[in-house]
């Protein structure tokens, strides 16, 4: 998970949702640095949701 949020909130949210790993506190930037080294590192499945205008906008 992918997140600009707080570490503490990443962290509860990531338990509640049964995910392994984590990252907070990322800049739009880093989320697309960290997620491009994910799919090259073919670390298993990732899913992007965007919540965020920052997020959404860098990416379009």
């Amino acid at each position: 998970m992918l997140t600009g949020d707080a570490k503490i909130t990443a962290a509860r949210i990531a338990d509640d949702l049964g995910v392994d790993a984590y990252y907070a506190e990322l800049l739009p930037d880093q989320k697309i640095e960290r997620l491009e080294r994910i799919a090259e590192e073919k670390m298993g499945k990732a899913v992007l949701c965007l919540s965020g205008m920052a997020s959404t906008m860098r990416l379009c």
